[in-house]
């Protein structure tokens, strides 16, 4: 069998295409680095191109009745979820700040400290644009089922009381 694409590195999900050169068979696939067996729990029959949403090693066999079984191909894909971007990134400010957070894989979720402690899916978890009135080190990390957890990201908030104004500015008392 031949597995299109041959593996890959993605921060989203992959069409993954399965053929073979005989008539007539039937493909069976794993992704879990289990050798394919018909029938068997984990083993999925071939039905046309699928998006593939796990990281792991996809595994593929031809079967076909009266024929000898096909060697197993197989491909590594590696699904990473993508680190997430901190916007804007760090600031030194008076007044809080406007923060947003992103990640270019589809259906992450990301999670924000800002205690210092790295994130994990115990965290706050993002819902959309925060203000930021703290100062520390944001750290965010996305997250998805089946793909691996991005690194870390991080960036330095620091907010400063302004300077005092006098007013009025310098005058003369008689």
């Amino acid at each position: 069998p031949l597995i299109i694409p041959g593996g890959e590195t993605n921060h989203n999900t992959v069409k993954v295409e399965l053929v073979t050169a005989t008539d007539g068979a039937k493909l069976y696939w794993t992704i879990d680095g289990k050798d394919p067996k018909p029938g068997e729990a984990g083993t999925t029959l071939y039905a046309g191109p699928f998006a593939l949403d796990k990281d792991g090693t996809l595994k593929v066999l031809a079967v076909k009745k009266g024929y000898l079984d096909s060697e197993i191909a197989s491909a590594e894909f590696h699904l990473d979820t993508a680190n997430p971007l901190i916007s804007p990134n760090g600031a030194t400010r008076i007044n809080p700040v406007t923060v947003t957070l992103s990640s270019a894989t589809d259906g992450s979720k990301i999670y924000w400290t800002i205690n210092g402690d790295d994130p994990t899916v115990a965290s706050t978890l993002y819902a959309g644009p925060f203000v930021l009135a703290q100062n520390g080190t944001l750290k965010a990390r996305a997250f998805r089922d089946g793909f691996v957890d991005s690194e870390i990201a991080s960036a330095d908030f620091n907010l400063s009381v302004g300077a005092p104004t006098i007013s009025p500015n310098g005058a003369t008392s008689n």
